[in-house]
């Protein structure tokens, strides 16, 4: 991580906080302009973009350049990417030799994979200082304090998801300094995570709200036994009534923070909040009635102007004026539906969204899991198109291979899984996304 720029951001986000609107979005038009020079300059894709379009760098705007959809992400990511050493085809081999969230790719960037609802998976690649740019948001989020604050992150921490990346940053200095950073894996016996966070007592606990859901039944009960000073989510959305039990629970305030792999955090809400406050002094957004467009402002290496998401987001009129971005109403439209199963000692149990949609495999264009039965399903796989038989029954064998150990880890050895090889899959058609998990008709899915 790039301390200098940690810091320096650090201190523009106190400063942005006391800034007017009028002022945040002439800095937005700033930013914008710098980061279109810089992609011009690096980028081939952009650089054909502004040509075609004959776009006036110096006196652009947001709406000069046409919306990039993943799909465009995908096709074109070798000439978006601003560094030529970096490749869809070397972030492959990547990803698929290394599961551990410490190492950065080519020992300088950090690298993220998404995957899921809407084809191949995607990547995203950071420079330190993109990252450290990023990864300030959690200083706002959470601020020093005197003392290290022990931080629990109950969620998925293998392999290179944008969030365990997150949360092994801060594990490394200058962050470690300020936080003690214990993962616990969404995918361990929920016996060993409860014994583990006994032992750790954290001051903050961090993960899926569907997780901390969990962990509230057990506190309940009183198997869990922590005191957590704040409670903090990200990662899938949060009900008024998910929200109530969990704070009622741990007795402590609970902090909701949007994110996504490829703008990492993109702003926060406190119940004091009445909402949620957009991070508009590093991205632009763009709110339609079924999508959102968005502009990130500091990832010069993966730029990414415009880009399409499904996450539906609502304005909503600001009483508390906490700070000068865009509030909105907190939930948002994004969701997937666990993996439900029952497993070998006859308990039923769920495999998390997030955990399924990080399995990764070279030349696999998508994936998803069809549940048949409480202990059965069909991984239905899409591959690269003209592969060669053994190309062919290597990707087949590698996403097989990471869904049974997900099964595994989970105690769900007795879960019946079919490999099925299709084309493509049925897509809902407001959205044009498919689902990572689908379940047949009739299936019960809790």
């Amino acid at each position: 991580m790039h301390f200098p720029t940690l810091v320096s951001k650090r201190l523009e986000h106190i400063r942005n906080a006391r800034r007017s609107r009028a002022e945040i979005d002439a800095l937005q038009l700033r930013k914008f302009r710098r980061l279109v020079r810089h992609a011009v300059a690096h980028s081939p894709y952009y650089r054909d973009l502004v040509d075609a379009r004959r776009i006036d760098v110096d006196t652009c705007c947001v709406e000069d350049f046409p919306p990039l959809t993943k799909g465009d992400l995908i096709a074109n990511l070798d000439r978006i990417l601003t560094v030529p050493a970096i490749t869809r085809t070397a972030i492959t081999e990547f990803l698929e030799r290394s599961h551990d969230s410490f190492e950065l790719f080519q020992g300088e960037y950090y690298v993220v994979n998404s995957s899921g609802t809407s084809g191949m998976p995607g990547y995203i690649a950071f420079s330190r200082r993109d990252w450290a740019r990023g990864i300030a948001h959690a200083l706002r989020v959470n601020p020093p304090s005197l003392g290290r604050r022990r931080v629990a992150y109950f969620a998925r921490t293998k392999g290179h998801a944008v969030g365990v990346s997150f949360a092994t940053s801060t594990k490394r200095w200058p962050l470690s300094l300020i936080y003690d950073v214990a993962l616990f894996d969404l995918n361990e016996r929920l016996a060993n995570v409860i014994e583990g966070l006994n032992r750790f007592r954290p001051t903050i606990l961090m993960g899926y709200p569907s997780a901390l859901t969990a962990l509230a039944g057990e506190q309940r009960r009183g198997a869990l036994r922590v005191q957590p000073k704040w409670v903090q989510s990200s990662g899938e959305p949060v009900t008024p009534g998910d929200r109530a039990l969990i704070e009622s629970t741990f007795g402590a305030p609970f902090t909701n923070v949007y994110s996504c792999t490829e703008h990492m955090l993109m702003g926060f809400s406190r119940s004091e909040f009445e909402g949620m406050y957009l991070f508009e002094d590093d991205l632009i957004f763009e709110m339609a009635a079924d999508h959102t467009l968005v502009t990130n402002l500091f990832n010069f290496t993966t730029p990414l102007i415009r880009y399409h998401m499904n996450d539906t987001l609502v304005p909503v009129a600001d009483s508390v004026r906490a700070l000068p971005f865009t509030k909105i109403a907190e939930i948002v439209g994004r969701g997937e539906m666990g993996v439900h199963f029952t497993n070998a000692h006859g308990v039923d149990d769920v495999i998390q969204p997030s955990a399924v949609a990080v399995l990764h495999a070279k030349n696999v264009r998508g994936f998803q899991v069809y549940v048949t039965g409480k202990t059965s399903c069909a991984l239905r796989v899409c591959l690269d198109h003209g592969l060669d038989e053994d190309a062919r029954r290597a990707a087949l064998s590698t996403i097989h291979a990471g869904f049974r150990d997900l099964l595994a880890t989970k105690e769900m050895g007795n879960v019946a899984l079919a490999l099925e090889e299709v084309t493509e899959f049925p897509r809902d058609e407001r959205s044009g996304k498919f689902r990572i998990v689908a379940y047949a008709p009739g299936v019960q899915r809790t």
